[in-house]
């Protein structure tokens, strides 16, 4: 099984006539280690990202009327 794999238990074994058919266990694939600027250059976020549009910073109480 390659490295990056995790076997955990519980694991079902299946047997016929004393011979063992099958064995099953649960896998889980260990995250890669993260590497800073693997993004860099493919996104970029806008000058306005935080500025809420009227209608909706209204409605959810954040200025205007909602807010009095």
């Amino acid at each position: 099984m390659p490295d990056i794999y995790e076997k955990t238990d519980p694991s079902v074994r299946f047997e016929a006539d004393g011979v063992k058919a099958a064995a099953f266990s649960a896998v889980t694939a260990q995250p890669a280690p993260r590497k800073l600027g693997d993004w860099k250059g493919f996104v970029r976020i806008a000058s306005d990202f935080d500025e809420w549009p009227d209608d909706l910073a209204e409605a959810f109480g954040m200025r205007g009327e909602a807010r009095r």
